[in-house]
């Protein structure tokens, strides 16, 4: 390489900025030179067109995108391709080996994956408000007594039923006609 083939400290540093992505205008001052007004874009541009600016941009630009060709090969990536790749090698090697249990982990991680199975949560804590639409809930307790209700808070015997897991939820409300509780119809 002659002298005149070598770039300059701030020839190489302009090459260097826009082969990083820098517009060469920012490329220009970045790299210390120090011109103004117009004569930033005017002078990146002709550096630019320098042949020993272009082949080293060039060259670090190859050199950038081998080292993300590399990072990306030794990277992997997520995605429900991927995932579901792995599941089924798991599941088939689960078979194999006779792990059923394991086989049967990838399944449904399969199936969830895929949208198959989706995980059903219940609220709890939903309790009795004054109205459909009102925005406060109430304890169950205080609707009754705004109601007119009186609760009997010890268990009353109640006759058999052909439920035994109603007679085991049954509960003697007073005030409500007929003997009916507040949410399971009339006790006989």
């Amino acid at each position: 390489m002659t002298k005149a083939d070598r770039l300059s400290v701030r020839q190489e540093a302009f090459a260097i900025n826009v082969a990083s992505g820098q517009p060469p205008t920012e490329a220009y001052r970045n790299a210390g030179f120090t011109a103004t007004g117009n004569a930033v874009a005017v002078n990146a541009g002709r550096l630019l067109k320098l042949a020993k600016v272009v082949l080293r941009v060039g060259s670090l630009q190859a050199k950038h995108e081998a080292a993300r060709e590399r990072a990306m090969a030794t990277t992997t990536l997520v995605t429900a391709h991927t995932v579901t790749r792995m599941l089924e090698e798991v599941f088939e090697a689960a078979k194999r080996d006779k792990q059923h249990g394991a086989a049967a982990t990838a399944a449904m991680g399969l199936a969830k994956l895929h949208g198959l199975l989706v995980d059903k949560t219940e609220d709890v804590t939903r309790r009795a408000a004054r109205s459909p639409n009102a925005p406060v809930e109430i304890e169950v307790e205080h609707w009754l007594t705004e109601q007119g209700v009186q609760i009997e808070h010890q268990m009353q015997p109640t006759p058999q039923r052909d439920d035994p897991e109603k007679d085991a939820q049954a509960v003697r409300v007073d005030g409500l006609p007929g003997g009916e509780t507040p949410d399971r119809g009339a006790v006989n």
